[in-house]
């Protein structure tokens, strides 16, 4: 219940109904699916190593996650090189269309108590690093506790064929199929979109992903090199920007865990 809130919207007064128990006009509830590039990059390493290599059983791979991979580095390694969504493979974009397909079947439409539907989208804010923080071990080689993939993004440092890659494999769905909305985050170094050169070439991934029907897509232009001296003197820092999931924030007030990532992706955009 909300009480304060609702006592503020004129509907939910003539209705004498809570703003969350059918006193507003609508009424739908939203189930965020994301993590999708983690999910995706696991499957395809299952695939790859337990049923087309058979280099291990699907328990014993199991086993190896439970112990985080602990003494299976390079087992590890090998997992990391399978192909991996957000680099426009066909076989991975596939699977993530048709993992979305199968979810928004699941999700979109189905009633809820308040007289609304349910509706699905892909964001994250920052979530991936709380769900990855009591996430075991996945079979794409991601560690324990690690983040887990955010919005529509591949994994951290897996997207080798830059830009344009994702944004093949980040235009495989229906986005009618994602009512709830979502973001695909991308980072370009400030090389890559300076001057007038840089700026067509912005407008032209920026015209290329709505073409092929993205629906949103931020930017963030900076370098590593920067983050990491912002880290280590945020005084000197406090009005740099970044943009997360559809709003700007400080990058010193991020966490840590947040801030690495930033820099990680930062590191693979360059």
């Amino acid at each position: 219940p909300s009480p304060i809130f609702s006592a503020g919207q004129a509907i939910c007064v003539r209705r004498a109904k809570d703003a969350y128990d059918g006193g507003m006009k609508y009424n739908n509830s939203s189930i965020n699916v994301f993590g999708i590039a983690t999910a995706v990059d696991s499957l395809i390493a299952v695939k790859k190593l337990v049923y087309e290599e058979k280099a291990l059983s699907l328990s014993g791979l199991a086993a190896v996650l439970r112990d985080n991979w602990q003494g299976h580095e390079e087992l590890r390694q090998r997992c990391l090189r399978y192909p991996k969504y957000g680099n426009g493979d066909p076989e991975c974009d596939a699977l993530a269309g048709e993992i979305m397909g199968r979810m928004a079947r699941r999700i979109n439409g189905i009633p809820n108590r308040r007289g609304g539907v349910f509706r699905m989208g892909t964001f994250s804010i920052n979530w991936y690093t709380e769900f990855g923080a009591s996430t075991g071990a996945t079979p794409d080689g991601r560690f324990s506790g690690a983040p887990i993939s955010k919005n529509m993004s591949a994994s951290v440092g897996q997207d080798k064929k830059g830009i344009t890659g994702l944004i093949r494999s980040a235009t495989v769905f229906d986005y009618r199929q994602i009512p709830n909305g979502t973001a695909l985050d991308a980072v370009l170094h400030s090389s890559a979109v300076s001057g007038e050169d840089g700026m067509n070439a912005m407008r032209g991934l920026l015209r290329t992903f709505m073409q092929r029907g993205g629906i949103a897509i931020q930017l963030n232009v900076m370098s590593a090199e920067e983050l990491r001296q912002a880290q280590k003197d945020p005084d000197s820092y406090r009005n740099l920007q970044v943009r997360l999931c559809g709003w700007n924030v400080r990058f010193t007030d991020l966490p840590r865990e947040v801030q690495n990532e930033f820099i990680c992706m930062s590191e693979s955009g360059a």
